[in-house]
């Protein structure tokens, strides 16, 4: 019931231009150990049983009972179950949908490297997505319906691909549209790993389409 009457004084709060700021207010910023250990706790716990159950089929009472404290104190923290979730995913969701965030300085886009190097990329790809399927699937599908998130995933998405192609431009300098080029090869690299882990139609030998992706990407670049 408690958590039932906070997200409609969310919701009320929102209605009239307020939402954000008047809960921002009673928010606490965890400051020592237990209270940030806590507020961790909060996070992961919540962000895992959403990505289990679902968005829409967890509340705020519900984390709760799984972190081990009262509803009382979620809402010290944070302000409500999307609050949760959209944390959850900047701190450990980051990765599983842009496998290649934290790993684009240590990839050579040379001639000699470049097969080599597509190759790893779009292996790491798919292992990534196949060990975060669920999570994966939960986060995609929030995305659809909620504008922030999506919002979040094109920042990040853009970031990732002005990353690619500022080395790829240092390496190479006569390229041509190299951000167009980055862009239609992630959109490939995405499909593969989609078709090969979610979708997975019947009749198609995932080891050829692995095999073709990379060599349209080789062609694509053109180095």
């Amino acid at each position: 019931m408690y958590a039932i009457i906070q997200e409609l004084k969310y919701m009320l709060k929102y209605i009239k231009g307020q939402g954000v700021e008047f809960m921002a207010a009673n928010i606490r910023s965890p400051q020592q150990k237990r209270s940030i250990e806590k507020t961790n706790r909060i996070k992961a716990k919540g962000f895992t049983l959403i990505c289990q159950k679902g968005y829409h089929n967890v509340n705020t009472d519900d984390i709760a009972k799984y972190a081990g404290v009262s509803t009382g104190t979620i809402y010290n923290y944070f302000q409500d179950k999307k609050d949760i979730f959209m944390q959850g995913i900047t701190t450990f969701a980051s990765k599983i949908l842009f496998p290649l965030e934290g790993r684009i300085s240590y990839f050579h886009f040379t001639a000699d490297t470049l097969e080599e190097t597509i190759t790893k990329i779009v292996h790491h790809c798919i292992n990534v997505h196949e060990s975060t399927q669920h999570i994966h699937e939960e986060i995609m599908s929030m995305s659809h319906s909620d504008e922030q998130l999506s919002l979040w995933i094109q920042e990040k998405e853009l970031q990732i691909a002005k990353e690619i192609a500022t080395i790829i431009i240092n390496d190479h300098p006569n390229i041509k549209n190299p951000h167009e080029k980055v862009h239609i090869v992630i959109g490939l690299i995405e499909y593969l790993c989609h078709e090969v882990v979610y979708h997975r139609h019947p009749n198609l030998d995932f080891e050829k389409m692995k095999i073709e992706t990379i060599q349209t990407i080789i062609s694509i670049f053109n180095i």
